[in-house]
């Protein structure tokens, strides 16, 4: 709560914080709440009514790549192909304040770095909430327990850009997703060198989850998953879907001499 000030910006009043899990049942809340200062001392009250609900309006809809399910001649396969889509972000820091006033914005870009392969998104000029939607591919085998590693910079046209935050998901927590389906998550923002790690415990290992072909893994109900940090700033944090498919284009066959069998010497 402040108080507003047209001529040199608001005054801080007091404030509260509220733990969202409370209202995961989606039941209506209404509570009073105690503002406290900056010396942490009772400012008052405010009477708040809260509920968690779904706005349709609200839904970035995902590309056919996400949401067509594969052939089932490509689920027989392994698959050797990431699909990445670049949601959005929010409450990005602010990396370019403002002079005359609180406040400031940044021009957000996003790195993705996978076994090698890089991967680098659109500038989204002054927003603390940038929506990119943005689709990638990485080849890669889901064998392979790897991390893919994202970086969001403040773009800057003359100097080096600016760093902002980064995530990092483990793909074999993918793995045992029915029929390879997306998994869409929020992922916070950590410094640099901090890991970003899935409530719920550590991440599978890629040979335990694997398992046979033939044999259809556990259905894992399809929720954004939480994710959590140790304790540091708040850098905000990007929203990423992820799905495995098999690109039968990326299959490199091998020449006939490998494959073909070899010729059995005449017999005298």
């Amino acid at each position: 709560v402040e108080d507003q000030d047209v001529a040199s910006g608001n005054d801080f009043m007091g404030e509260v914080r509220v733990d969202m899990d409370s209202l995961s049942d989606r039941e209506t809340r209404r509570m009073w709440l105690e503002l406290k200062d900056k010396d942490n001392q009772k400012a008052g009250d405010l009477e708040v009514a809260l509920r968690w609900a779904h706005d349709p309006k609200l839904v970035l809809a995902l590309s056919d790549r996400f949401t067509e399910p594969e052939t089932p001649e490509c689920l027989e396969k392994e698959a050797n192909e990431l699909l990445v889509c670049l949601i959005r972000g929010k409450n990005l820091p602010i990396m370019d304040k403002n002079l005359m006033s609180k406040g400031g914005s940044s021009d957000p870009v996003a790195t993705l770095f996978l076994d090698g392969e890089v991967r680098k998104s659109n500038v989204v000029p002054k927003n603390l909430n940038p929506q990119w939607l943005e689709d990638f591919a990485f080849p890669c085998d889901d064998s392979l327990d790897l991390p893919l590693d994202v970086t969001i910079e403040d773009h800057d046209k003359i100097g080096k850009n600016d760093f902002m935050g980064q995530c990092g998901a483990h793909l074999a927590s993918l793995l045992d997703l029915e029929e390879r389906k997306v998994e869409r998550v929020w992922f916070p923002l950590a410094p640099e060198g901090v890991p970003t790690q899935r409530k719920g415990g550590s991440k599978p290992s890629a040979a335990a989850s694997r398992g046979s072909r033939n044999k259809k893994p556990p259905r894992r109900k399809q929720k954004a998953a939480s994710v959590k940090t140790g304790d540091g700033p708040n850098l905000g944090r990007v929203e990423l879907a992820l799905r495995w498919v098999h690109n039968p284009s990326r299959v490199i066959d091998l020449p006939d001499n490998i494959i073909g069998d070899e010729p059995k010497p005449e017999e005298p």
